[in-house]
């Protein structure tokens, strides 16, 4: 059960304005797409947990404010405790960086249990006949373990979350001593881990796909109008290479939320038809090796610890696109998991979505609907932890919290993550909302996002810049970006609600800006 003393009651008028008058001493630590109150609650209460004492800290967060409207979240912290507390750790881990690399195995080791949770063949078997008590048994046992997980995922997060800190220090490390290496080739070869993400291990085999194809095939596909088309130009041993690749690969493409089918193979074609045309080079520029990694390491003259604090790093990254993928593979099984019980207890998926983990409980323990909580929640939710109090209520109307920069400022500056230049149309994705990369475009076409999400990553190669509202250098989509290689700034606050689609916009990566306002020649 829950640690928290829990308060349902609506915020006062009093409560509403205070909280709103203080959105300046808060930090927007992440958005979150498809995230529902549900298993929000899971990943938030855990980042005001006290941390593990191996970080050798005595300070943590103490409060946290979530917005989570119709599934789209955005949760804040105080500036002041993330200035601290990643200062306070980037000491930790560059005394010791044993601390983090120990701590990653341990996150990977807890993701991987997830696939534990549920009976085996649960997903691929079309049997409804589970009763509620056994459907409770699996969740339960689910939720044991994303909270196991979440004991340890969220504070290595701490090193970067609303500063950059831990980023900062080891790009200065960089900077003071490389003289005839530039700043951002001598940062990608120290912080390689020797081995793709599960992200580009995904591309990789897409690629030799490509590259498998006989030379009649690749012609055909190339001339192809649409992926559809293309489709019909592969032979069966290319088609069934796809299907098998979308087997292998689904959770990567899976959208959930309503839209649970699996990406369509005339998808997969487009994919093909487009990397045929462009060349692999292209879009999946090489990384440096280990022993690329070395030189840098010898040529900087790094001390043993700087050199494995920039290892640790990598490994961050790594370990989170890891994460991510065993969280999705749960995902899956998840929402049959959420259709099954809904169905038990004769209502929509969403009533259940919106409650918490302990309020769930009761439910199905007591058999009483949490009438008043669902129907206070359906549109939008804020979730205000502080000590050991969670307020959870309706967000109240017309109430913001956030820090965004004027609509009319012609640069929106974020986190420099991809070096690079590039001027081109913006296009304003969501989950399975970006257009295919079957489209034709006379300009250079930049994605602009509030998060990467897995099922927009294998269209990210297509696309020759990123924007995202999501902040962290060590981030998954940060991670992602420089292995495909595009100029892309981070942590741009409003990027989505001020950008327009269509408009012309210059992505500085080498500076950290957004510049909008460009004419179209």
């Amino acid at each position: 059960m829950s640690r928290l003393d829990v308060d349902t009651s609506r915020l006062s008028k009093q409560e509403t304005e205070g909280l709103a008058q203080r959105s300046g001493e808060f930090v927007l630590a992440s958005t979150n797409v498809d995230e529902d109150v549900h298993f929000s609650n899971l990943y938030l209460e855990s980042t005001l947990a006290p941390p593990d004492p191996r970080w050798g800290i005595d300070q943590w967060y103490t409060e946290l404010v979530a917005l989570n409207r119709q599934a789209i979240e955005n949760y804040y912290l105080l500036k002041s405790e993330c200035a601290s507390i990643s200062t306070r750790l980037s000491d930790v881990v560059m005394n010791n960086p044993r601390v983090l690399t120990t701590l990653l195995h341990e996150v990977e080791r807890r993701s991987g249990l997830l696939d534990s949770a549920f009976p085996f063949g649960w997903l691929e078997s079309s049997d409804s006949g589970y009763d509620l008590s056994e459907l409770t048994d699996i969740y339960m046992r689910h939720l044991a373990l994303h909270r196991y997980l979440y004991e340890v995922a969220r504070l290595p997060e701490a090193l970067d979350r609303g500063t950059g800190a831990f980023t900062t220090r080891l790009r200065e490390i960089v900077e003071d001593r490389s003289r005839d290496l530039p700043v951002e080739t001598a940062f990608l070869a120290l912080s390689a881990v020797g081995k793709p993400s599960m992200f580009r291990a995904e591309q990789l085999e897409f690629v030799q796909i490509s590259e498998s194809l006989s030379s009649q095939e690749c012609r055909a596909v190339k001339r192809s109008r649409t992926g559809a088309l293309a489709l019909m130009a592969l032979c069966p041993d290319s088609r069934a290479n796809l299907i098998a690749h979308r087997r292998r690969w689904a959770p990567l493409f899976y959208h959930g939320y309503g839209s649970r089918d699996p990406v369509a193979l005339s998808e997969l074609a487009a994919r093909l038809r487009q990397i045929l045309r462009r060349g692999t080079a292209e879009i999946l520029p090489r990384l440096p090796d280990t022993e690329e990694r070395e030189e840098v390491v010898r040529s900087l003259r790094l001390e043993p610890k700087e050199a494995s604090c920039f290892y640790g790093y990598g490994l961050l990254g790594w370990t989170k696109a890891r994460r991510r993928w065993f969280q999705l593979r749960n995902f899956q099984r998840l929402d049959l998991l959420i259709e099954r019980l809904s169905q038990h207890l004769d209502c929509p998926e969403w009533d259940l979505r919106i409650l918490l983990p302990d309020e769930l409980i009761r439910w199905i323990e007591g058999g009483q609907r949490p009438a008043d909580a669902i129907e206070a929640r359906y549109d939008s939710t804020v979730m205000w932890f502080k000590g050991d109090t969670l307020r959870v209520t309706q967000v109240p109307e017309a109430f913001e919290f956030k820090n965004e920069r004027e609509a009319s400022e012609a640069r929106l500056f974020g986190d420099k993550i991809v070096h690079g230049v590039v001027t081109g149309r913006c296009v304003l994705g969501g989950r399975g909302g970006a257009p295919p990369p079957d489209e034709e475009h006379a300009h250079p076409m930049i994605l602009v996002v509030s998060q990467l999400d897995s099922d927009l990553v294998w269209l990210l190669p297509f696309f020759d810049g990123l924007v995202v509202e999501e902040r962290g250098a060590s981030a998954h989509v940060s991670i992602i970006s420089r292995e495909i290689g595009i100029p892309t700034v981070a942590g741009v606050v409003g990027a989505t609600s001020q950008l327009e689609s269509g408009e012309m916009i210059m992505v500085n990566g080498d500076e950290g800006y957004v510049e909008r306002g460009l004419d179209d020649e």
